[in-house]
């Protein structure tokens, strides 16, 4: 909600410009750990942005996040298990993108802050 309040947009396509052109569409989405046994996640600004729109989209209208898979415009499955190359476990895929919004708006902030 924190990117959503900085780039005030329209609908996820706005969203997703807005994201990409600050950030760059091809940025990983999670930082560089600096980990010499782990890389980062290969997710970019690019893949995930409009399905963290839709995240957000689905969290304050209070909709079941199940229903995100049958959205006609954009559907996400946000529940599905995905594997990140460090955890042992896998995730769903909307805890995931939770994750990564916190990473995205620090650098979000950081861009917008800097002249």
């Amino acid at each position: 909600m924190g990117l959503e309040a900085v780039f005030n947009s329209a609908d996820r396509w706005d969203f997703r410009n807005k994201l990409c052109n600050c950030l760059g569409e091809s940025t990983l989405a999670f930082p560089d750990w600096n980990s010499p046994d782990f890389s980062p996640p290969t997710l970019t600004v690019g893949e995930i942005a409009a399905e963290l729109y839709t995240l957000r989209s689905k969290v304050a209208h209070g909709v079941d996040l199940r229903k995100a898979a049958e959205d006609p415009k954009l559907p996400v499955d946000l529940l599905k298990k995905i594997n990140l190359e460090h955890l042992v476990s896998e995730r769903a895929y909307c805890v995931v993108l939770s994750e990564v919004a916190i990473y995205l708006l620090g650098e979000v902030i950081k861009k917008k802050a800097l002249p």
